[in-house]
């Protein structure tokens, strides 16, 4: 059921995105491109930033810091941090792999997330591969 409730959320921001382009701040006909500090490397942005509330479940990564929140709804989103994170909210081991704090766990978040390609921040997976990203998070009381 949680998978189904993912692709739900996918197809439905993938959706908004086309049929609401000026939102996300593209020009008609594409998606607009984000520019980076990265020599102004282009990000093409697939859906606009979707807001969800739950609870911080677990995080993980050795390069790349994931988290996964299991929403209000019932369902489990996992995105990538991409420095998006509070990195007061991991533990690091030896080895570099991230894991949540205990004390973070279970705790209240809202969460912006948005599906976007790769563009080589994920190590793995493609350049053009299409991820959910942690667009903000921020804790409630």
């Amino acid at each position: 059921m949680a998978g189904f409730s993912l692709r739900a959320l996918a197809l439905g921001v993938a959706l908004a995105a086309l049929a609401l382009p000026h939102q996300a701040g593209a020009a008609p006909g594409g998606p607009s491109c984000a520019r980076t500090g990265d020599a102004g490397a282009c990000r093409k942005v697939i859906s606009i930033p979707t807001t969800l509330r739950g609870t911080l479940e677990s995080a993980a990564g050795t390069d790349d810091a994931a988290i996964t929140v299991r929403t209000n709804a019932g369902g489990k989103v996992h995105a990538y941090c991409d420095g998006h994170c509070n990195k007061n909210w991991f533990n690091t081991d030896a080895n570099g792999a991230t894991s949540l704090k205990p004390s973070m766990r279970g705790r209240k978040v809202v969460i912006d997330v948005a599906t976007e390609h790769n563009n080589g921040r994920i190590a793995g997976p493609g350049v053009d591969d299409k991820l959910l990203f942690v667009k903000g998070i921020r804790l409630q009381k």
